[in-house]
């Protein structure tokens, strides 16, 4: 399937929502062929509402999605945003939270669960509270496919319980 029509089937047709279950993206080489702007353009095609600090309450129902550009963050700031924005949609647009140390551990505790229970992943941090994450994490990373499939033993969790783009 090309990129625009997994785009349109995952955001326009609600394919990461289904009954009972939420789907996880990997949007791969997204600085190439205006990738970054396509996927923009179909997250505004579906007129998600980003939450925006100056208007929005975190967490409450005004908002769908979250983007979070750039920057880095620390294991505590990606725990704590996962917390805050429970039950919402993430989209990180950089690859800093699956390539930092401490961080990939927290985003498959978003994303994964135990493939024989259905279970869900707690998201966990030394000295906090676990809790289940009930939102969607989208990350459109810079790898290729081909490249982060080569990653296989590192990435092991993503590419069991994520779909691609």
């Amino acid at each position: 399937m090309a990129y625009e029509e997994q785009l349109q089937y995952f955001i326009l047709r609600h394919g990461l929502r289904q009954p009972l279950l939420n789907f996880h993206l990997l949007v791969f080489d997204i600085e190439k062929d205006d990738r970054r702007k396509i996927f923009h353009d179909y997250v505004a095609k579906a007129g998600w509402r980003k939450f925006q600090d100056a208007i929005h309450e975190t967490g409450d129902d005004s908002y769908e999605y979250v983007l979070c550009e750039g920057g880095t963050f620390t294991p505590k700031q990606l725990y704590e945003l996962l917390k805050v924005h429970n039950r919402k949609i993430l989209i990180f647009d950089n690859d800093t939270v699956i390539n930092k140390k401490g961080l990939l551990e927290i985003i498959e505790g978003g994303i994964c669960s135990s493939p024989d229970s259905c279970s869900k992943w707690p998201v966990r941090l030394d000295g906090k509270p676990e809790f289940i994450f009930e939102g969607i994490v989208i990350i459109l990373t810079g790898y290729s496919r081909d490249d982060f499939k080569k990653k296989e033993k590192k990435f092991h969790y993503l590419i069991r319980d994520c779909v691609f783009a």
